[in-house]
């Protein structure tokens, strides 16, 4: 499949995942990096390497765990070894926290029941009844997600010894992934492993820890566009939806490293704490005169811890009140 093939079927996932769980797909695709101009190039490719960062953001918001999965569903891949390969790329987006029926939840229903015999352990999990009837090609899509939600997440000493798929797939392209082995058709879903590593709490991986120690992809220059502008818009979509904009949260989005996110905001004459206030006070001061939100309300929106922190970040901008400042606006002119 080409990049612009890509970009375009995952954006179309995207699109119908936020329609059908009432979330905006403008602040989704704004909070993972993604622009709309940018969706317009000819061959655009943003969605491929943006695809974790909108994922994330959409898993956020979403009322449903399996939020991300089912934007992927959308990509006719034969195979399924494109999928395959994104979720194994991505293990932010197939598990946050360290248990396991959150890692299991972020591309399955989660863990349903333990049962041990003799030296093997028996995790069941679900899956949402319209993952039953999916072709074929994304049956082993689902298995290989939920094999990639395990391995990469959790130490490389909890291995699971298969996965078990009640999917029927009478020739299954994949009977492996990633060393462990995929039984299709049977009765229900379940993770085989171990009894004594399923006695003992998973270890979280630490690859992820290896993420700085590798070599920066090319951020755009200012000569092409302005950082500290795509930085406003990725801060402004993360408050929208509720989003961290912290400088983990942020530089994540960019591929980039905290420090690299400083040094880039820097050489603009800004950094990310201004753009972040910014935004909040123009968004405050929207708020106030186009709603009738209460100002406590509009506080906890913006992410402020107390209503106080707020009222003296506005004053301090504006030389007025929250409860000042609307009532002046709405007063008659002249």
């Amino acid at each position: 499949m080409s990049d612009s093939e890509f970009s375009a079927f995952l954006l179309a996932g995207v699109l119908n995942v936020c329609d059908s769980d009432g979330v905006s797909a403008e602040d989704v695709l704004a909070a993972g990096g993604v622009t709309p101009h940018s969706l317009q190039v000819p061959g655009a490719t943003v969605l491929r390497s943006k695809a974790v960062a909108v994922f994330d953001a959409l898993s956020a918001v979403s009322h449903r765990p399996d939020a991300a999965f089912r934007a992927g569903l959308y990509l006719p891949i034969e195979r399924s070894s494109e999928l395959v390969q994104l979720f194994r790329s991505a293990p932010d987006l197939l598990a946050l926290v360290a248990p396991l029926n959150a890692a299991l939840g972020s591309v399955c229903g989660g863990l349903i029941g333990v049962s041990f015999r003799k030296d093997y352990a028996r995790l069941g999990f679900g899956f949402p009844s319209w993952n039953i009837k999916l072709e074929e090609p994304f049956q082993e899509a689902a298995a290989g997600a939920v094999v990639c939600a395990l391995r990469t997440r959790f130490g490389p000493n909890w291995r699971p010894v298969r996965v078990l798929m009640g999917h029927r797939r009478l020739k299954p392209e994949i009977s492996t992934f990633e060393g462990i082995q995929l039984v299709f058709g049977t009765p229900d879903n379940a993770v085989i492993l171990r009894a004594e590593e399923a006695k003992s709490e998973p270890r979280l991986s630490t690859s992820t820890g290896q993420v700085s120690k590798q070599p920066e992809p090319r951020q755009p220059r200012a000569g092409d566009v302005e950082f500290a502008n795509e930085a406003r818009r990725v801060v402004h979509g993360r408050l929208l939806l509720r989003l961290g904009a912290e400088l983990e949260d942020v530089s994540k989005v960019f591929g980039i490293s905290g420090r690299t996110l400083k040094r880039r905001l820097s050489e603009e004459e800004t950094s990310l704490s201004s753009i972040v206030e910014g935004i909040r006070l123009a968004e405050a001061e929207r708020l106030l005169i186009e709603s009738s939100l209460p100002v406590t309300e509009i506080s906890g929106a913006l992410g402020y811890a107390h209503l106080p922190s707020f009222t003296r970040a506005f004053k301090r901008v504006t030389g007025r009140s929250p409860f000042d400042f609307r009532h002046e606006s709405q007063s008659p002119q002249g």
